[in-house]
């Protein structure tokens, strides 16, 4: 949580660039769909988040986990055939936009969710 915001912490998962570790909030669309009664049971079930399980050892790349998130993806909507990982990006971008908050704003909201200043 950042204050009362639910988020995706990504600050240990990855290494390949400095900008992979970051805090991805959590959008009122994903809550509505029992996203964060999911996590939670794979919390409680000791599992990750996202579940690559033809990975022994888990997820092992960016490109993996790409993967894997569409994947799971394509289980929970299959009939969304347009709905993939960069999709969440892609939505969020879109309604900092629609917010009507200014661009400078709307940038700095961005890119502080990737963990970067600009």
């Amino acid at each position: 949580m950042v204050g009362s915001v639910p988020c995706i912490d990504l600050r240990e998962a990855g290494t390949k660039t400095a900008n992979a570790s970051r805090l991805i909030p959590v959008i009122d669309e994903l809550k509505e769909l029992g996203f964060l009664e999911y996590a939670a049971e794979q919390k409680r079930k000791n599992l990750p988040l996202i579940h690559a399980a033809s990975y022994k050892g888990g997820i092992r790349s960016e490109g993996a986990f790409l993967t894997a998130l569409n994947r799971t993806i394509r289980t929970v909507f299959p009939d969304d055939l347009d709905l993939i990982s960069y999709s969440f990006r892609h939505h969020f971008r879109q309604m900092l936009s629609a917010s009507n908050i200014g661009l400078e704003l709307s940038n700095k909201v961005f890119w502080a969710s990737w963990g970067r200043d600009i």
